[in-house]
């Protein structure tokens, strides 16, 4: 008797379509980000005597490719890492100088997991230590200036899935940096007192594929 009142009562708790229980999640994806970094763009507007009207300043888009693992701890929250690459670069009319800059950010990541049948949303961010690379190249001639610094990320993502562990993802994020002059072999950049960080502030969306176990 007791089966046959339990059987019938699991059945509707646990829907045909939805998802199996996951534990650990890796995914990799690209995105691109709009970076404002003033002090960068006072440097290379000062350096490079850009011709009136074509001075750098607000954002630039950035490049960006992700991969992230986590695992869930309870049923509500993830735990995990994550790297990230980004790069951006530019020259500008009237400046024989190129400029470069490329940022590893790897971190350490918490999220919020609310779960549907056949969807996840994840609500947090990650901490995370910085490094960047500030190349300056005239004519072939690169020079590369390094910076680091704490980086801090807030993001949403929602995970639709494809299959029963396949999903894929949107992620929306606004990340902030705050750290070191760039130097190279202990030599800091600047110029007439201006002198860059690796000071930052952006907004990215990022679109990933991701396999649930």
């Amino acid at each position: 008797m007791w089966l046959c009142m339990t059987t019938p009562l699991a059945a509707q708790e646990t829907p045909a379509d939805s998802l199996p229980v996951t534990h650990v999640r890796i995914e990799a994806g690209l995105g691109i980000s709009g970076m404002l970094m003033p002090s960068v763009w006072n440097y290379i507007n000062t350096f490079a005597d850009l011709p009136s009207g074509q001075n750098a300043g607000g954002f630039i888009s950035t490049s960006e490719f992700f991969f992230n693992t986590d695992v869930h701890i309870d049923s509500s929250w993830s735990v995990g890492l994550e790297y990230s690459y980004g790069l951006w670069s530019h020259s500008w009319t009237g400046s024989a100088w190129d400029f470069e800059e490329q940022i590893q950010m790897p971190a350490v990541c918490l999220h919020y997991v609310i779960c549907s049948d056949r969807s996840f949303l994840r609500l947090g961010g990650s901490i995370g230590y910085y490094i960047s690379d500030l190349s300056k190249d005239l004519e072939g001639q690169a020079t590369i200036y390094r910076a680091h610094g704490l980086g801090l990320k807030t993001d949403a993502a929602a995970d639709m899935a494809l299959n029963d562990h396949v999903f894929c993802s949107l992620t929306v994020d606004i990340r902030g940096c705050l750290g070191s002059s760039f130097t190279n072999n202990g030599t800091e950049l600047s110029f007439y007192g201006t002198t860059p960080k690796i000071n930052f502030l952006s907004a990215g969306i990022k679109f990933g594929i991701n396999y649930q176990l």
